[in-house]
């Protein structure tokens, strides 16, 4: 499910141990990932006796893979480079978080950082992050979503999180998470799985371990 967070995947057999990505250093490389932007559900294909775990970074940090090109195979190694990139990337990450919070505007947002919304659109493609309209969209649809336990009247959740009315949060919820939002409040398994932490309901540090 999309939430707006890229996240380093360590990939490995079940034999392998929790410190070590591999054995063998050059196959250990092959086996970090690095997921993208989501704008839409997805399935992911895991082959049989595969581990998958990582770090789901927050909202407005980014990595590229070159940048993992020198680290040694290990987690906590991995836990202090993304240390670095936080701190490096403060500014970015403080942008993409103003823009999560509900009921903000770009207008808004852009003024509060003292630029105009053309340069914040190019102050976030420059930082390689989606346009600013990805953040806001993405923000409300799964601030709706998490609403969607309280067992309120879907055209209330509608109205309380800026949709024009609830036919427009269903278009929304089947563009980002697939389904509407009267089969995701059934779906609990899908539903816990669309309230992780991303977008809109980041919480706590920079990095969630996985």
């Amino acid at each position: 499910m999309p939430d707006g967070c890229r996240d380093i995947l360590i990939i490995r057999d079940n034999a392998v141990s929790r410190n070590s990505l591999s054995v063998d250093d050059a196959h250990a490389k092959s086996n970090i990932r690095i997921t993208d932007w989501d704008d839409c559900a997805r399935v992911v294909q895991v082959k049989k006796g595969q581990c998958l775990s990582g770090f789901r970074l927050c909202p407005g940090l980014s990595v590229e893979g070159h940048d993992l090109a020198g680290l040694i195979n290990d987690e906590n190694e991995i836990s202090l480079f993304i240390d670095y990139l936080a701190f490096k990337n403060s500014e970015s990450i403080a942008l993409v978080r103003e823009l999560t919070i509900s009921g903000v505007t770009i207008k808004t947002v852009a003024k509060q950082a003292g630029v105009s919304v053309r340069t914040l659109q190019r102050q976030l493609k420059k930082l390689n992050l989606p346009k600013p309209e990805y953040w806001l969209q993405l923000s409300r649809a799964r601030l709706a979503a998490c609403a969607l336990p309280c067992r309120v009247p879907l055209a209330d959740i509608a109205l309380e999180f800026g949709y024009s009315d609830q036919s427009h949060m269903t278009r929304d919820f089947t563009r980002w998470f697939g389904v509407t939002p009267a089969k995701l409040r059934q779906d609990t398994t899908l539903l816990a799985e669309v309230n992780q932490l991303g977008a809109g309901n980041w919480t706590g540090e920079h990095i969630s371990i996985r």
